[in-house]
């Protein structure tokens, strides 16, 4: 019925989406995991915005990530809130960090 992207980095690219949940209103949410950004679209596929999930010293919810990290599935509470997946690279779990999270809410 629609498609929508295609590979790459801009707002309408993705970059092994690898999660994918529809909210009441019908909007798309989609975990674009090797951009670490997850993508809103409406229920007719345009763009609306953008929640970047990378690694910042500035965000308390994402500064224990490790730069490889990758939003790998997303879900939606019922008030609302995004809940983010984040699956670890193999290259960062050479190192443990107690401080790691692994499901994220927004």
């Amino acid at each position: 019925m629609a498609t929508k992207g295609h590979e790459g980095s801009a707002l309408h690219e993705f970059c092994r989406p690898s999660g994918l949940c529809v909210d009441d209103d019908g909007r798309v949410i989609v975990a674009d995991s090797k951009n670490q950004r997850v993508l809103i679209f409406s229920a007719v596929l345009e763009f609306l915005w953008t929640v970047e999930i990378k690694p910042s010293s500035h965000n308390i919810l994402t500064n224990n990530m490790d730069e490889k990290d990758r939003p790998s599935d997303v879900a939606l509470l019922n008030d609302g809130r995004l809940i983010v997946i984040t699956e670890t690279s193999p290259d960062s779990r050479e190192t443990v960090n107690p401080q790691k999270t692994f499901v994220q809410v927004y």
